[in-house]
């Protein structure tokens, strides 16, 4: 009940709930499975109460004066409520990267005030300056100072952007290789090819964007007049 109230007003705050496939790619002994993340209840409670303890930090660290690097988002130019595929394909194109600073400022994509990343301090390293900053507070000890702290945030994004892309690439580069492996033909069967649905999110004069779900992958054909937004294909 709590998480359905805090979700509710991040909508109510225009939060921009995007729904596009997500995937969990897997490599056990030389076999590749991906499996779409399912949007169960649970899912959705842990989610929440993510954003709510981001929120409750930042307003915390606000109060009692404790530096900590913020996330931010500015407003897209127009704010929309996508309903179909295509729509929540072309409102994502409209977003800029959400940002660090040393002062609170709302983030807009996820409908919050104010908002700070503190939930995975193992791997994001601004999650862990908040850790510390908190630690230090609350034992009286010498925080990060400004100069500092920015001196932090600069480095860290500069690292996340590389991470980002490594990991984009990891994702695609495996992604292929299971393609690859899912149209090898088996011993004793007949030649097999990877099938399965994609759906189309965008055209322009030259190019067809489709989103396949199975593999939330983003593929680019060769436009094909017969085919219209959010129709779905093999």
């Amino acid at each position: 009940a709590v998480t359905d109230r805090f979700h509710q007003r991040r909508i109510d705050n225009n939060a921009a709930m995007l729904e596009l496939p997500e995937v969990n790619i897997k490599v056990k002994q030389g076999t590749i499975s991906i499996h779409p993340y399912g949007r169960s209840g649970s899912r959705q409670i842990v989610t929440e109460a993510m954003l709510a303890a981001g929120e409750a930090i930042a307003k915390f660290c606000t109060e009692n004066n404790i530096p900590i690097p913020y996330a931010s988002q500015i407003e897209p130019e127009e704010i929309h409520h996508p309903k179909v595929p295509s729509e929540h394909y072309a409102y994502r194109r409209c977003f800029k990267a959400s940002r660090h600073a040393t002062e609170s400022s709302s983030h807009f994509g996820l409908g919050l005030p104010s908002y700070t990343r503190v939930t995975s301090p193992m791997r994001r390293y601004l999650d862990l300056i908040v850790h510390q900053q908190l630690r230090a507070f609350l034992t009286k000890q010498p925080l990060l100072e400004h100069e500092a702290l920015v001196e932090r945030i600069g480095l860290s994004d500069e690292a996340s952007l590389a991470s980002r892309k490594a990991e984009r690439y990891s994702n695609q580069h495996w992604t292929l290789l299971y393609l690859k492996q899912e149209s090898t033909p088996e011993a004793g069967s007949p030649d097999k090819k990877w099938q399965g649905e994609a759906i189309v999110v965008m055209e322009n004069e030259r190019q067809t964007t489709v989103i396949l779900p199975e593999l939330a992958l983003e593929p680019k054909l060769r436009r094909k007049e017969n085919l219209k937004l959010d129709q779905s294909i093999t």
